[in-house]
């Protein structure tokens, strides 16, 4: 699932996340992957390691997990909703991935990095 800058607020955020929380069940056939960023991508530059976890496209790292209240307080509230409105719906196994990285700060840190 694509989308905007939204899509790394975690449903622990959200107001009204306790109707969702409550339908969790890992007997669902919901799983939820969530890839972590190795480093922020903020306005700083990045470390000789952060650029070489990058460049070696070893920059993520996540599991698979089940559907329990853990997994989903973490995971986008946008993307966890989205899932499960498709499995309340069409009653099929849904696979969720998460990749929520700022890709304009991302992209512009390699370039300002690359060009020295």
């Amino acid at each position: 699932m694509f989308g905007a800058i939204h899509m790394d607020f975690p449903m622990s955020q959200c107001t009204n996340s306790s109707s969702l929380l409550s339908k969790t069940d890992i007997s669902r056939p919901i799983r939820l992957f969530s890839y972590k960023v190795y480093a922020p991508t903020d306005q700083r530059p990045w470390t000789e390691k952060e650029l070489e976890k990058a460049n070696e496209l070893n920059f993520f790292s996540g599991s698979w997990q089940q559907d329990s209240k853990e997994a989903a307080k973490q995971f986008s509230a946008v993307g966890y909703s989205f899932g499960n409105s498709i499995f309340q719906h069409e009653k099929i196994p849904v696979g969720l991935i998460q990749i929520a990285v700022g890709v304009h700060h991302l992209f512009h840190g390699l370039a300002v990095r690359a060009a020295v």
